[in-house]
C-alpha cells in the first residue's frame, strides 16, 4: 500500500510538470492559462506542406483571474480564478478540432493552472483534506483527453526543480473519449489528505489540460470540454486556521545564491572597469 501511494505521488508530480510545461510555471499565488493549435496539410505530392499555427498565454504570478480563447479550424478556451472556496482555484479548459478537406492533421490544447499559498495558524498538528472535482464532456476518440490534478507542497517550493518541493499529497484525473459512443461524460472527484504542524506554510498547485487531435485516415475529430470547471474545497480540518499568503513563495537556497552573485557583480566597484563608448 505504501509503495502504491508513493508511485501515485510520483506519477502526480510527473503529470504536474508535463501539463504545466506549455506556459511559464507559477512561482507565486496566481492564475496562468495557455492555448495552442496547429493545422498542417499536404498541398500536393511534390509541394511543401502548408498550414497555420497559433498560441497564446495570459496571467501569471499575482493574477487572480486569466482567460484565453481562440476559434478556427482548431479552437481552445482556458480560464482560471482564485475565487473558489477558501480562495482555491477554479479552472476551465476546452479544446476542439474540425475536419478539413485536406490530407494532414489538426491539433488543439488548452491548459489552466493555479497556485495558492497558505499559513497554518493552529497551535496543534492537524490533518486536512482537500477534495477536487472535475466535470466535462468528451467526444471523438482516444486522442481527445482531459487531465486534471492537484498537489500539496510543504516548505520551500521551486516549480522548476526536478522535484518541486516536499510533497504532502497529490492526485489526478485522466480521461479519454470513447470512439464507440457519441460522447463521454466526465464527473470525478479526488480527495487529498495531509498533515500540518503549527506555523507551517504550504502551497497548492492545480492544473487542467484539454487536448484534441485529428489526422486524416485514422482519427475522429472531437472535443475535450472541461469548461464546466474543476473546483476544490477543504472537506476536513479547520479552514478558519488557514490564512492565504499574499507574499512571494520563498525562493530555494540555490536561487538566493544566484541572485546574490548577480547583485554582487552588478553593484560591486571595479577599478578596472571603463565606460564603454559607441
Amino acid at each position: 500500500m505504501i509503495a502504491k501511494s508513493r508511485y501515485l505521488l510520483y506519477l502526480s508530480v510527473g503529470l504536474f510538470l508535463n501539463n504545466t510545461s506549455y506556459a511559464a510555471r507559477l512561482t507565486e499565488p496566481g492564475i496562468s492559462v495557455s492555448g495552442s493549435g496547429t493545422h498542417w496539410f499536404k498541398v500536393c505530392s511534390t509541394c511543401p506542406d502548408d498550414g497555420s499555427s497559433a498560441s497564446d498565454s495570459k496571467g501569471g504570478n499575482g493574477y487572480p483571474t486569466a482567460t484565453t480563447e481562440f476559434n478556427d479550424m482548431y479552437s481552445w478556451f482556458a480560464e482560471g480564478s482564485l475565487t473558489g472556496a477558501q480562495s482555491l482555484p477554479i479552472l476551465k479548459a476546452y479544446a476542439k478540432t474540425d475536419v478539413p478537406n485536406t490530407i494532414g492533421y489538426v491539433s488543439a490544447t488548452a491548459t489552466a493552472q493555479g497556485l495558492q499559498a497558505y499559513h497554518y495558524a493552529g497551535t496543534e498538528s492537524q490533518t486536512y483534506t482537500i477534495t477536487f472535482s472535475v466535470s466535462g464532456l468528451l467526444s471523438g476518440d482516444t486522442t481527445e483527453s482531459i487531465t486534471a490534478g492537484m498537489n500539496v507542497w510543504g516548505g520551500i517550493f521551486d516549480p522548476y526543480a526536478e522535484l518541486p518541493g516536499s510533497m504532502l499529497g497529490g492526485d489526478f484525473v485522466n480521461a479519454h473519449a470513447d470512439p464507440l459512443v457519441n460522447s463521454t461524460a466526465l464527473n470525478e472527484s479526488r480527495a487529498i489528505s495531509f498533515d500540518l504542524v503549527p506555523g507551517q506554510d504550504f502551497f497548492i498547485t492545480s492544473y487542467i489540460t484539454a487536448s484534441a487531435f485529428w489526422a486524416d485516415g485514422s482519427d475522429i475529430a472531437g472535443t475535450a470540454d472541461a469548461a464546466h470547471s474543476m473546483t476544490a474545497q477543504f472537506t476536513a480540518g479547520d479552514s478558519t486556521m488557514l490564512n492565504t499568503l499574499t507574499t512571494s513563495v520563498p525562493l530555494p537556497p540555490s536561487a538566493w545564491l544566484l541572485l546574490s552573485g548577480i547583485a554582487f557583480l552588478t553593484f560591486s566597484p571595479n577599478k578596472n572597469r571603463k565606460d564603454s563608448k559607441i
